[in-house]
């Protein structure tokens, strides 16, 4: 399995390098994404930004996976290293997949230890089709690469509020930002909100800035 990490060292780090706070982002593919606009809000804010992830590991198997021990000793050291950086905010992404729920429960224990806040986003709702291969179809439209929002991920995203209103820990529900009226488009605006089938996109992550950064309240926290 392949993996990627961005290590986290006070040599990586995005948003402004002179801010005197510091927000993690924290997670795997589904959190990684998020870093474009999650660096932009941080530099406005003058905080800065420091990319904890690994992906390819999902939280299940930052918890106990044997067929890949590497996330479990990747996620060891990772809760060494914040805990060292003494972060003031720590974001992490939902990753709906098998036992996603768990998984999540106990990351974001652990991270409450770690941070003065933790911010948990909802998974993207995510496409049935790659939008790209949709989009350059014969024929195709907005109306014929548009899609229902599942109703699975629905239920996720209510799951994951649960998870957070239970652990008393911040909760951003992005569904509203890629669907209205339960119909999930493959253009927003004049943006591909998504890489693939799940993945946004960074230019759609940095269009959504705006609306995250009242969200996370980086400047009230700033303030306090």
């Amino acid at each position: 399995m392949a993996a990627i990490c961005v290590c986290s060292s006070s040599t990586i780090g995005f948003g402004d390098p002179a801010g005197t706070k510091r927000m993690i982002v924290f997670g795997d593919s589904h959190s990684t994404m998020w870093i474009p606009g999650l660096s932009d809000v941080a530099k406005q804010s003058h905080w800065q930004l420091t990319p904890m992830v690994k992906e390819a590991c999902d939280y299940p198997d930052y918890i106990a996976n044997p067929r890949y021990p590497q996330c479990s000793e990747w996620y060891h050291w990772a809760k060494q290293t914040m805990l060292a950086l003494h972060p003031d905010v720590i974001v992490m992404s939902a990753y709906v997949l098998a036992g996603w729920e768990a998984g999540v429960r106990h990351v974001v224990d652990d991270l409450k230890q770690l941070a003065t806040r933790v911010v948990l986003l909802s998974d993207a709702p995510g496409l049935n089709s790659n939008p790209t291969d949709c989009l350059l179809s014969s024929g195709a439209t907005l109306r014929t690469c548009a899609w229902p929002q599942r109703a699975v991920r629905i239920d996720a995203d209510k799951a994951a509020q649960q998870i957070a209103e239970q652990a008393g820990i911040d909760f951003i529900d992005v569904a509203p930002w890629f669907c209205a009226k339960r119909v999930c488009p493959s253009v927003i605006g004049s943006i591909v909100p998504y890489a693939d089938f799940g993945h946004i996109s960074a230019t759609y992550a940095r269009y959504l800035a705006p609306e995250l950064r009242p969200r996370l309240r980086l400047d009230i926290s700033r303030s306090t």
